[in-house]
């Protein structure tokens, strides 16, 4: 733990309302650099683990910072008058595990969740090369490309007329098929997804993002087996993936009126994302605050304590 002193002029009349908005102005810069440091992360055939460690880099070279500047707001600037400087110590975590580092890697992790596409893009990055990921045809390929850019412009439509040739050049370009149901669930067409979600694996079998895509398509539509029966499929490929474990996890919480089970999963989606430094870790946080909200109602928080005891989970409430 390190102090840092600050010299604070009360004579600047800075009002508490100013203070904040300056505090707040100065918080959102940091989300911002944060987010623009994952964004430059080289996310192409990577594995998960890599991308996930870049991005906690990029979240740990402005905890100081945050911790910093959010401290100034218990600071009160209105409390002397007397036109004399005030010391000002301000304790700052600056080693990694310590509970303030934590405290304000957690606040910049969740505050990116909210407000930051590029952090979701790169967790989310399902781009792992398989054979037939990407074709060896230059126009195929140009056509994805062109495909891509229109998709990342919200222009789905257009997208998908440059998937669609695309794939009629080489109806085995995987990452083409992907995306092509990726634009058709954003459009609602559900049907024509799983088609597109099954063309990909029936040429690449294996490939995360129809594997993963496939149980939210269910879902959509409110066939909530089928997403569980995706899920578990995805699970036979990437047994070590925590998206399994949290995909399997959401879908008991919300639909399948079973909160032992959707427990059991968020336990062990929570513990995963933590070993990996996924910042998804917070949202396995929020289900297992909703299923002991719910289970508490039931009657049920013994069961509930017990299933974080085996998982060596601690808890309080």
């Amino acid at each position: 733990m390190k102090k840092f002193s600050v010299l604070l002029a009360a004579f600047l009349c800075i009002s508490v309302f100013g203070q904040k908005a300056n505090v707040d102005d100065a918080l959102n810069k940091i989300i911002g650099e944060a987010c623009s440091c994952i964004e430059e992360i080289d996310l192409y055939d990577r594995p998960r683990d890599e991308i996930v460690k870049d991005v906690s880099d990029c979240i740990d070279k402005q905890v100081v910072a945050y911790q910093l500047i959010s401290k100034l707001t218990s600071i009160d600037l209105t409390a002397d008058v007397s036109g004399e400087k005030q010391d000002v110590n301000i304790e700052i975590g600056t080693q990694k595990g310590s509970p303030e580092f934590s405290k304000a890697y957690k606040e910049i992790e969740r505050r990116l969740l909210e407000s930051c596409e590029n952090i979701e893009y790169a967790i989310n990055n399902h781009d792992k090369l398989n054979d037939n990921s990407v074709s060896e045809n230059p126009e195929a390929r140009r056509y994805y490309n062109v495909g891509m850019e229109e998709a990342k412009d919200g222009n789905c439509e257009r997208a998908i007329d440059y998937y669609k040739e695309a794939v009629r050049i080489d109806e085995n370009f995987a990452f083409a098929w992907d995306n092509m149901g990726i634009c058709y669930r954003r459009l609602a067409q559900y049907d024509k997804a799983i088609e597109a979600y099954e063309k990909s694996l029936s040429v690449s079998p294996g490939g995360k993002m129809p594997l993963q895509n496939l149980a939210i398509v269910y879902e959509y539509m409110k066939e909530y087996q089928k997403a569980v029966d995706a899920y578990k499929k995805m699970g036979e490929f990437f047994p070590d993936d925590p998206e399994v474990l949290y995909g399997l996890g959401h879908i008991y919480t919300n639909y399948m009126n079973d909160d032992e089970t959707a427990l059991d999963y968020a336990c062990k989606a929570y513990l995963k994302y933590i070993e990996i430094r996924s910042p998804y870790r917070a949202d396995a946080e929020d289900m297992i605050l909703i299923l002991y909200d719910r289970m508490k109602k039931d009657g049920k928080e013994d069961v509930f304590l017990k299933v974080l005891k085996n998982y060596d989970i601690g808890f309080e409430d």
